[in-house]
């Protein structure tokens, strides 16, 4: 095709091609430049939401380890407690063990030695006949472990604990009397206060 145009008409269709060249141009950089905004706009959405997600959570497992950290100090609470409790009952009652270990020794027999004493006090609540209340009945289990140099003497020792009038519950376990010279026994009784 032959161009017959003059000149000057020629140079303004260029410029209007250039022209609409740079008009597609910036359309497509505007395009890019709303998309990019736009996915900007949402990642920050996101971002955001995820953050606050995150916060709850953490918030909520905070709330938990301390809950977790009240409990183990409430459970601590509870046994210092209890032990303060004892110690104050075993300072009102006088539960001195020094006493209690002299009178066992006292009525120990010739020929009965121990290897191991163990104490524990304790108390339990009875019913009173003669005055219809509950009382408070303060006591020790002593467990004996120990050897008798025959079966005779360890009979003697029984007897003699079970005639003591604050020794209750003696019990001599069976295997005590299994041999007639150097008898190992244990003997678990209650000492009431």
């Amino acid at each position: 095709m032959i161009n017959l145009l003059p000149p000057q008409e020629k140079q303004g269709l260029k410029s209007i091609e250039a022209q609409k060249k740079i008009i597609v141009i910036f359309t497509y950089f505007l395009f890019c430049l709303i998309v990019l905004i736009s996915f900007l706009f949402l990642l920050n959405f996101y971002v955001n939401l995820k953050i606050d997600e995150s916060k709850g959570i953490i918030f909520m497992k905070t709330e938990e380890l301390e809950r977790y950290k009240f409990n183990d100090f409430k459970e601590a609470t509870i046994k210092v407690n209890q032990h303060l409790s004892m110690i104050q009952m075993f300072q009102e009652q006088d539960l001195s063990i020094g006493p209690l270990l002299q009178e066992i020794t006292d009525i120990t027999s010739q020929g009965v030695s121990f290897n191991s004493i163990s104490l524990r006090n304790s108390s339990r609540l009875i019913d009173n006949e003669e005055t219809e209340q509950v009382e408070k009945q303060i006591f020790s289990d002593f467990h004996l472990i120990g050897t008798a140099e025959t079966r005779d003497i360890l009979y003697a020792f029984k007897k003699i604990l079970e005639n003591q009038t604050n020794f209750e519950q003696v019990y001599f376990a069976p295997n005590s009397w299994t041999k007639s010279s150097d008898a190992v026994f244990s003997v678990t009784f209650e000492v009431i206060r």
